[in-house]
């Protein structure tokens, strides 16, 4: 099992993250700056956030695993739109292209969870500028071997696997 931290900050809105079809964790708008520490087993574990706002969302979170053997919190992934402010769709298309080029689908070299098949549907806000609503879809492919080197260790190869010679 890999402890993973969710934080996120949403305009006051309904929000709400789903990990796999059991689990769904419901966001307070009086405490947006709280994070849910949750213990994931290895494999594929399909994530979902919404969040809607007849004026516009506004959302950021953020995933981090927690090296057992390092002790180490690796910056697993990152998603920010309008936060602050209103998310736009230029927002959402730059994200796109951001998103694009991360190799392997791994955010953090030395960490060991893959991010696999982003993708975000939205409604549109009375405006037609904004989405009112948006839901963010991906699977987070948490490996069986655990990480060997601590964030930000300049010996992690891209794609996040240790040098060759280190212990699995």
């Amino acid at each position: 099992m890999r402890s993973v931290s969710i934080s996120d900050t949403v305009r006051p809105a309904l929000r709400a993250i789903t990990i796999d079809p059991a689990t769904v964790l419901y966001k307070s708008p009086e405490r947006p700056e709280e994070c849910f520490y949750i213990d994931l087993p290895s494999g594929n574990q399909p994530m979902e956030l919404r969040a809607s706002n007849p004026d516009g969302v506004s959302v950021a979170f953020q995933i981090h695993e927690l090296g057992t053997q390092t002790k180490s919190w690796y910056d697993t992934f990152q998603f920010a739109c309008g936060s602050p402010g209103v998310c736009s769709y230029d927002e959402l298309e730059a994200n796109k292209s951001q998103y694009a080029n991360v190799p392997h689908q791994i955010y953090d070299r030395c960490g060991t969870t893959q991010v696999k098949g982003l993708a975000w549907d939205h409604g549109k806000a009375p405006d037609q500028e904004h989405p009112s609503e948006l839901v963010v879809r991906f699977t987070l492919d948490i490996h069986k071997l655990a990480a060997t080197k601590e964030h930000g260790d300049d010996t992690c190869l891209r794609g996040g696997k240790s040098a060759a010679g280190d212990a699995p």
